[in-house]
């Protein structure tokens, strides 16, 4: 009789063990696409979107990263040098017809702005990185209700950005 109870308990202190530890699934996780690393809650899956480097989903958060090298910026007579983080945040706004403010949030340059897909209102935080060898739009979005009570995360998952 004790062996059949054992097994199960033994079953839920390894199930609770994790909830509490860092397990991958309930903790941080850290995802790679060419030189960028963004560690978020290992809630996130990897998934793929058309035209994206990486696309990250929850059941209620999407992540797209896309990017942007400097040899392309380049081909359009940009300077990189003299490219600024906000720079090009201002560039994208433009090509997209956004508006919007660019404001530095927890040390990412970042702009805000509504858009609706299939018949749902979404708000996007757009993060823009510059790193070794191209510009990075990282891309978090949520249902518009919910943004607010995302955004401290979505800043969080911004400020661990790095470049290998």
């Amino acid at each position: 009789m004790k062996k059949k109870f054992a097994i199960p308990a033994l079953s839920i202190i390894l199930v609770v063990a994790c909830l509490l530890s860092s397990c991958s699934i309930f903790g941080e996780k850290t995802f790679t696409v060419d030189e960028l690393s963004i560690t978020m809650s290992g809630m996130f899956i990897e998934s793929e979107q058309e035209g994206a480097e990486a696309f990250y989903l929850t059941t209620d958060i999407g992540v797209l990263v896309h990017k942007e090298t400097f040899e392309e910026l380049e081909d359009k007579d940009y300077v990189i040098a003299d490219l600024t983080e906000a720079d090009y945040a201002k560039l994208r706004m433009e090509a997209n017809e956004i508006e919007a403010e660019i404001v530095e949030e927890s040390g990412s340059v970042c702009y805000e702005y509504n858009f609706d897909s299939d018949g749902s209102s979404f708000r996007d935080l757009v993060v823009v990185k510059k790193g070794n060898n191209a510009f990075w739009v990282i891309s978090f979005y949520c249902l518009e209700d919910s943004f607010e009570s995302n955004k401290a995360n979505f800043l969080k998952y911004a400020s661990s950005v790095t470049f290998s």
